[in-house]
């Protein structure tokens, strides 16, 4: 009986396992009819259909998020401001490998201002702007307009200066970007200090703080924690020092109120450790006075170059060159088209680059007043209407149409000359 029974107890479980497996095989099955119907679609939308809005009957294949992960993916690597554009262009023509050291400065400066663009496609960007620029002022040669000395030595400068501003262009953009979004580092710090003040979760308190600072900021701490949760780095603090090296060039207090924050949350006594937080606070303000002071102190000279540049320039030119056309008029037959040249072109682009060169040595300061406006009537009004017809062209037109009313004479006089 003892056997009789223990062979039926085997028999129940081979019942048992074979019920499962058949129910696995017709699962399989129609797995395996489902996946050969969508790999045989014969009314699926192709691309352009997909664009103009038309739905197939498998448009519910992926769900909305991952059609919203792909259209951001998408985006990410798709070029989007015209610098951009035109690297990503020039780099199908012509591609060169800057040496070592620029490129890992230049790769830094495009990590750290979020360029889509690489350092080969900005070199060969460079050799094409000065070919591009040098192909129209040769061809202007031909032109009846101005001296042939002068186009000449357009022809000489003009490529370099174009070659040099697309060489620089990520770096100034860095410097741009660091001014920007260094404004709210304070604000993150602010909001990481008083999240640990309650709660000593350094997790916690970074997407306490990317959910509320805003600008590029939030994008990098949300990256910071989203490296956490796919495996990259085994915690937020090992993510967060692997971010704060794109800073360690532009903002060394900012590292140094991190370090603290972190050793804060070692310190058993509470007292101790409000006291630390306070004093990362304290680091980072006082830094950026040290800063701001100095930066006020170097202001002296700039500012009377850009006062000669920008006034007295042009001043002593109003009235010098009116005695040079009546006592020389003879020998200077071109001077009309050399004023329009230098006060019209050279000088306003002098006095701009200088401008933004000033600017971009300016250290962060604490960030500016976010004035949201209320969503009323009135505002969703003039938001449709602007939506619809595009306000800003409307604008651009119009004032390109004004400024060329107020140029026809001046052209007409630098034509007959």
């Amino acid at each position: 009986m003892g056997l009789f029974g223990k062979k039926k107890k085997l028999t129940e479980a081979e019942v048992m396992i074979k019920e499962k497996q058949e129910l696995i095989k017709s699962i399989m099955d129609e797995k395996k009819i489902e996946s050969e119907t969508a790999y045989n679609m014969p009314d699926m939308p192709d691309v352009k259909s997909r664009r103009s809005g038309e739905k197939g009957r498998y448009s519910y294949l992926g769900s909305r998020e991952y059609k919203l992960y792909q259209k951001e993916e998408r985006e990410a690597r798709e070029p989007h401001t015209i610098f951009e554009k035109f690297c990503f262009y020039s780099g199908k023509i012509l591609r060169l490998s800057p040496d070592e050291d620029t490129r890992k400065k230049m790769n830094n400066a495009i990590r750290f201002s979020g360029m889509h663009t690489t350092p080969e496609d900005v070199t060969g960007g460079c050799i094409v702007a000065a070919a591009l620029s040098f192909m129209l002022l040769l061809f202007s040669v031909f032109l009846p307009i101005g001296p042939v000395v002068l186009k000449l030595i357009l022809m000489l400068f003009v490529p370099l200066i174009c070659a040099y501003f697309v060489l620089t262009y990520p770096f100034s953009h860095a410097n741009l970007v660091r001014m920007k979004e260094g404004r709210e580092l304070i604000n993150a710090l602010l909001y990481i200090v008083v999240f640990l003040r309650s709660v000593p979760n350094f997790e916690g308190a970074v997407r306490f703080a990317a959910e509320n600072v805003g600008g590029k900021l939030r994008g990098d701490l949300k990256r910071v924690l989203w490296k956490v949760e796919v495996g990259i780095h085994n915690s937020v603090e090992e993510s967060f020092t692997e971010y704060l090296k794109a800073w360690k060039n532009y903002n060394k207090e900012f590292l140094e109120s991190i370090h603290l924050i972190k050793e804060s949350m070692l310190e058993a006594d509470d007292e101790r450790r409000i006291a630390m937080l306070d004093k990362a606070i304290g680091v980072v303000l006082e830094g950026m006075d040290n800063k701001m002071k100095m930066y006020a102190r170097n202001l002296e000279t700039p500012i009377m170059v850009l006062h000669g540049l920008g006034i007295m320039l042009p001043v002593m030119g109003m009235i010098v060159f009116p005695l040079i056309s009546i006592f020389l008029a003879q020998d200077l037959k071109n001077i009309p088209i050399y004023l329009f040249l230098g006060y019209n072109i050279f000088l306003p682009l002098g006095v701009y680059f200088f401008i933004r060169h000033i600017l971009e040595s300016r250290p962060t300061t604490h960030s500016g007043i976010d004035v949201v406006p209320k969503k009323s009537y009135g505002n969703r009004l003039r938001s449709g209407i602007s939506s619809v017809i595009n306000l800003k062209r409307i604008i651009m037109l119009f004032a390109l149409v004004g400024g060329l009313i107020f140029l026809v004479p001046g052209l007409k006089f630098l034509v007959a000359t």
